[in-house]
């Protein structure tokens, strides 16, 4: 149950779901740079 909150942000940037914790509300790592952090 405790994934449930944390799940909707992670289908979105995917792996980069901690790192894009801050960034996910901008809209960061939908940006190719910021897209490239956490896949790399």
């Amino acid at each position: 149950m405790t994934r449930l909150v944390p799940a909707r942000v992670e289908p979105r940037p995917g792996p980069g779901g901690p790192a894009a914790g801050p960034g996910r509300t901008r809209g960061v790592w939908i940006r190719p740079p910021a897209a490239r952090l956490p896949c790399a």
